[in-house]
């Protein structure tokens, strides 16, 4: 404590973050264990901005997590909930789930808020990529 109620942390770190995820995740195994690579198959993006819908911007409306989409969601096959994915570089975490996507425990679907940001992210990517699962 500083003396005025508030804690000092250390810094974060993208390696600290992971190594505290395999601290963690030690001898338990989901459907695919940390560190496991798959190919996504397709990758999309949804959006909030350029989605004419307006149904994915975080006015409150609850994912299939419970909590509204948020920069580094992704939805995913239900079977992928909570878990983390490394995919094309991005971290995001499977808190979604779509009925385009249920039952293709390889479809990943990231969330953006600009569309235009999202598609030029995809076309460095691709539509198939590697995913490695983090957590």
């Amino acid at each position: 404590m500083d003396g005025l109620g508030s804690l000092a942390l250390p810094p974060i770190s993208e390696a600290g973050i992971e190594e505290g995820w395999l601290r963690q995740d030690e001898g338990s195994q989901g459907e695919e264990a940390i560190g496991e690579l798959f190919e996504a198959n397709p990758l999309t993006i949804y959006a909030c901005e350029g989605d004419s819908t307006g149904r994915y911007c975080p006015d409150g409306r609850p994912t299939a997590s419970g909590v509204p989409v948020y920069e580094g969601m992704a939805a995913c096959d239900s079977s992928r909930m909570g878990q983390t994915l490394e995919v094309g570089g991005r971290l995001v975490l499977c808190g979604d789930t779509g009925g385009a996507i249920e039952g293709n425990r390889y479809h990943v679907d990231v969330w953006f808020y600009y569309a235009e940001e999202g598609f030029a992210w995809l076309a460095g990517v691709g539509t198939e990529t590697l995913v490695e699962v983090m957590r």
